[in-house]
């Protein structure tokens, strides 16, 4: 288990263990560093949140629809990447209402690592993994539609109603 470090009340790994975690250099992670929230310099080393996760590449991603962007952010959390409303070009509470519907359509659940930086709170469920597995934003998308159908969840309604 990696070790912990308690700075201003608040619970860290240093970025050594963090790089290990995500197979990432430390010289790539420290580069990005402003891409990863609450990141702190101490003494000239650098400590990460607890549960944060290295950032999730969205610019491959063109013409994004609201199925589209649930796709990504659901294969950010299967790939255990961060992944926030800015990323998906999105207001926070539409962000939120997203994050949400995958909770409600069994695809995502919460995680109590104490960070919730984005989608950092979150890792999918067995449902989830299934439908993130073939990592195909197309594939995906068809799967959260016929999901979303099937339990009664109008994204594009709620969507509407947010922004």
């Amino acid at each position: 288990m990696e070790q912990t470090y308690e700075i201003d009340g608040k619970r860290y790994i240093d970025i050594e263990n963090f790089s290990g975690l995500c197979k990432i250099s430390e010289n790539q992670i420290k580069r990005r560093r402003n891409e990863i929230p609450g990141i702190i310099q101490r003494k000239g080393r650098y400590y990460v949140p607890y549960g944060s996760r290295y950032p999730f590449s969205v610019k491959r991603f063109k013409n994004l629809d609201d199925y589209k962007r649930m796709a990504i952010l659901l294969l950010a959390i299967f790939k255990r990447k961060f992944i926030d409303n800015a990323m998906l070009g999105l207001y926070q509470e539409a962000f939120d209402k997203m994050i949400d519907n995958l909770v409600k359509m069994g695809l995502i659940e919460e995680q109590n690592l104490g960070n919730s930086y984005g989608a950092n709170a979150y890792i999918c469920t067995l449902k989830g993994l299934e439908i993130a597995e073939n990592q195909k934003t197309e594939k995906i998308c068809r799967a959260i539609k016929l999901i979303a159908e099937a339990s009664g969840i109008f994204f594009g309604q709620i969507m509407k109603a947010v922004i």
